[in-house]
């Protein structure tokens, strides 16, 4: 029978193969490892997966390194939000952080990189506020928007959207409320400069979601502040 690790392999292999020619069939691939990941049965962790992926991830060749982070993104989208442990979500997230800063200046895999965080953001046990300051103002400060195409945009619109939701939930330990209108005013510069210049129709929709979230459900004395600066974003686009 099988080990749990070489049902791992077996996934990899069958991913590494199709990846790029059969998403269905890579997709199931990734459903089957978060499965293993899942289950209490095994002694398998997203960190060996990760592990497992070390040399693909860290290569040089780009094809090769896209699949790597692609599978380890899509495994972790198909986790349930309770599986990772707070120690976890802040190891798995500063991985996906540095990948990043790394990345920033190259869209082959930013993609997939922004998938991840938005998946780790959403876990049940991401609670490091720390860390989610320190992505937000890496984003205000190193994103521009106008360097990649609309699909990659559209991921960040994605993962903009994901940390509003965990700020709006009150019932995590992630926002302390004497931290409540920092975060926000932080949360507010990074979208304005993540929409800034935007004119993909799918994109705009998002977009024009997340400005209604904001004036609606932030601390309306901070959104008071960006009024202006929230109008223009959303009615430039229109006659």
């Amino acid at each position: 029978m099988a080990t749990v690790q070489e049902k791992l392999q077996t996934e990899l292999t069958l991913f590494r193969a199709t990846w790029n020619i059969n998403k269905a069939s890579s997709a199931e691939a990734c459903a089957r490892t978060a499965k293993l990941i899942e289950d209490p049965g095994n002694d398998l962790k997203l960190l060996h997966v990760v592990m497992s992926l070390r040399e693909a991830m860290i290569s040089e060749d780009e094809t090769e390194r896209k699949m790597g982070i692609t599978f380890l993104s899509w495994t972790l989208a198909n986790l349930d939000v309770s599986s990772l442990r707070i120690n976890d979500c802040d190891v798995i997230f500063d991985f996906y952080f540095n990948k990043l800063q790394y990345e920033i200046e190259d869209s082959e895999c930013l993609k997939e990189i922004l998938g991840g965080l938005k998946s780790i953001i959403s876990m049940k046990w991401f609670t490091n506020q720390k860390s989610l300051v320190k992505l937000l103002e890496f984003l205000k400060e190193n994103y521009n928007p106008t360097q990649y195409l609309a699909s990659v945009r559209y991921e960040m619109f994605l993962l903009v959207d994901g940390i509003l939701d965990r700020f709006l939930n009150g019932s995590t330990e992630l926002i302390k409320d004497n931290n409540q209108d920092s975060l926000a005013e932080m949360f507010i510069q990074t979208f304005l400069n993540v929409a800034n210049g935007e004119k993909d129709p799918r994109n705009l929709l998002l977009s024009f979601k997340l400005n209604g979230k904001i004036t609606t459900q932030l601390p309306s004395d901070v959104v008071y502040k960006h009024s202006q600066e929230l109008f223009d974003i959303l009615f430039c686009y229109f006659p």
